[in-house]
């Protein structure tokens, strides 16, 4: 219900509705609005209530509505619970905290997190109805060995999305990051739980810079949005529902296969550290190799100074300046 009275409001363009026409539409007392609207305020929604008139949201503020979303998906799997949450720590860290209460494709989005993180425990600045903050439970059957493929699939779906809503085509830096012009817009984290042969549940966390105008002066020199390169802002819940979409195409490609071919498409076409000088962190040191190929499990081959070759399942990998090459 709360979500109902958040699309009305949304809906009305920065006009105010009274509790008695809210009450008429949705069918519940006034006492009821009144209580879901207070909820709503505290849990940090900009609901603005006007003295004898009613309920606003200003014009402008950009929501993202579970209602809309579900309304919108064509899947299968993914998406059929989808919470939306105003302001949380993280949404990898919140679901962790209610997976008793999650199934298998259930999806959580935030509008603010306090909290969020990407590999290595660094932190994302995570601003209000700024960006995309959300991450899918899932219940895979298949081996931790193809599970390591599933950050790819997330990199080549937000891609996808990035290109058809903005026409920007981002590089993927292996083996989890989205760059524009060198700059970092977007950040996923994969994380699972279970046994050694046997997963539990995965959490795809993805953190995408839409609309911010600018970033903390400690990464204001290595992050970017797709408002600054664009000029314009980006409509969020589009660029969700195409990130869901074909993410849940690639993930029934990589359960029926042991790969995902157009994933791995993009991905390879779309790398920047294929056939590039790069530094590799291993045990505290840079290590100078060349990327040569994403094989079809996800994993880089990469190739040293004395012509050995290695392939790497996961690490910090970092690109050279072409200068320095």
């Amino acid at each position: 219900m709360k979500d109902k009275i958040l699309q009305l409001l949304v809906r009305n363009g920065g006009t105010c509705l009274s509790g008695q026409e809210i009450s008429d539409l949705l069918g519940i007392s006034r006492t009821a609005v009144w209580k879901h609207i207070k909820t709503l305020q505290e849990q940090g929604y900009p609901i603005e209530s006007i003295n004898r008139k009613g309920y606003l949201i200003k014009e402008g503020e950009s929501l993202i509505l579970s209602g809309d979303l579900k309304e919108r998906l064509y899947t299968e799997r993914l998406g059929k619970n989808i919470l939306v949450l105003p302001r949380i720590d993280s949404t990898n860290q919140h679901a962790r905290n209610i997976k008793e209460q999650l199934l298998d494709g259930d999806i959580i989005i935030a509008e603010e997190q306090t909290k969020g993180k990407g590999r290595r425990g660094k932190s994302w600045s995570s601003p209000r109805g700024e960006g995309i903050w959300i991450t899918i439970y899932l219940e895979p059957t298949f081996s931790v060995e193809k599970a390591a493929f599933i950050t790819q699939l997330a990199a080549a779906a937000m891609w996808h999305s990035i290109k058809k809503n903005t026409s920007i085509e981002a590089e993927i830096k292996w083996p989890n990051d989205l760059l524009v012009n060198g700059r970092k817009m977007c950040g996923i984290l994969t994380e699972l739980a279970g046994e050694i042969n046997q997963i539990e549940f995965m959490l795809v966390g993805v953190g995408l810079n839409v609309n911010t105008d600018s970033f903390p002066e400690d990464i204001n020199n290595i992050a970017t949005s797709l408002k600054i390169v664009s000029g314009k802002s980006v409509n969020r819940s589009d660029l969700i529902i195409d990130f869901i979409q074909q993410f849940e195409f690639y993930y029934d490609e990589l359960i029926q296969n042991d790969s995902s071919e157009n994933a791995l498409r993009i991905i390879r076409q779309n790398s920047s550290v294929i056939g590039r000088s790069i530094n590799i962190l291993k045990a505290g040191k840079q290590i100078q190799a060349k990327g040569i190929n994403i094989l079809d499990n996800g994993n880089l081959e990469v190739e040293y100074p004395d012509k050995s070759r290695e392939v790497l399942s996961g690490g910090e990998v970092s690109v050279r300046n072409r200068d320095d090459e």
